[in-house]
């Protein structure tokens, strides 16, 4: 895994040098977004054309929910012990709202949906040549390293989340902090009801929320059916932070819909701007990208050590 924590490092000082650069940003964004619609089109290739997969997608498909519900209900815990504990405010004004650039709406949601579900039917009616399907697992791989140096480019390009660290004191890292640590409650919560390995219960949760980024690598590291489990979760955790993103803010306070959200904040700033106000906004969107980061960190470092 050293290329591609080399392509997401490398691509953050390389992004923040030509953050001036319209051209070089809509490139990046339309990278990004093509590289992840292909990597789902080649992953539902590969579990249509697998009979045996197919055969056991209703459990796939129930555990990676349950996996979801159980993490953002870790999540949601951790946002209400620290809903007490308020940053400064003023420091948080400064820093105006804006949509974020990695996916922005609920029709990308939907889109990529659209390109895993086409592949797996190309998968099932045979579309790819038997000798064809060794050349999706390559294509995967370079599509992984667009996907990662883009995300790293993404990142550089923005720099208030740097900003609101050094302005908030250190304060700010309790957040995703919070996240990560109730999310990985939650996944050992569904390990202990579940007929499955520790790793890989906690190999989907590691996504938080990251659908596209956590399925591939998991796709890379282990098998298609635990890619695919990784997928269902945590597309379901977006899901769920976008249909109940007011319930979450009035049970659990300002920091649930983003807490429940994840590394998905950027796609649920809309929900989270409408229920949670103009603050925990800026606090979803520095926390989205520290999750971002983290998720290659901890999906790799859990096959490494697990």
């Amino acid at each position: 895994m050293i290329v591609e924590m080399g392509c997401l490092i490398l691509g953050v000082p390389v992004g923040f040098l030509l953050r001036r650069k319209p051209l070089v940003i809509k490139i990046t964004d339309q990278v990004l977004t093509w590289s992840v619609r292909i990597l789902l089109l080649l992953l539902g290739l590969a579990l249509g054309a697998d009979d045996r997969l197919m055969s056991q997608m209703d459990t796939i498909g129930a555990r990676g929910i349950f996996i979801s519900l159980c993490c953002v209900a870790g999540s949601l815990i951790g946002a209400r012990l620290l809903a007490d504990h308020e940053p400064p405010c003023g420091a948080l004004r400064r820093f105006p709202y804006r949509e974020g650039r990695r996916g922005g709406t609920v029709k990308e949601s939907i889109i990529v949906l659209f390109f895993f579900s086409f592949g797996v039917l190309g998968g099932r009616l045979d579309l790819l040549p038997a000798d064809w399907l060794g050349l999706v697992h390559e294509a995967s791989n370079l599509a992984v390293y667009a996907m990662l140096a883009a995300v790293g480019m993404s990142l550089g390009f923005d720099s208030r989340a740097w900003r609101i660290l050094r302005d908030l004191k250190g304060w700010v890292v309790l957040v995703p902090l919070m996240i990560i640590v109730g999310t990985f409650l939650g996944g050992v919560a569904a390990w202990t009801m579940l007929d499955m390995s520790f790793r890989d219960v906690m190999a989907v949760a590691a996504g938080f929320g990251y659908y596209s980024l956590s399925s591939m690598l998991i796709n890379q590291l282990a098998d298609v059916s635990l890619g695919s489990m990784a997928l269902i979760s945590n597309m379901v955790r977006e899901l769920v932070t976008l249909l109940f993103a007011p319930l979450f803010a009035r049970v659990f306070g300002g920091l649930g819909p983003l807490s429940a959200a994840g590394a998905a904040s950027d796609t649920c700033l809309p929900a989270i701007i409408r229920t949670s106000g103009e603050r925990n906004t800026i606090l979803g969107i520095f926390s989205g990208m520290v999750l971002t980061i983290a998720v290659p960190i901890f999906v790799t470092s859990i096959f490494a050590w697990l």
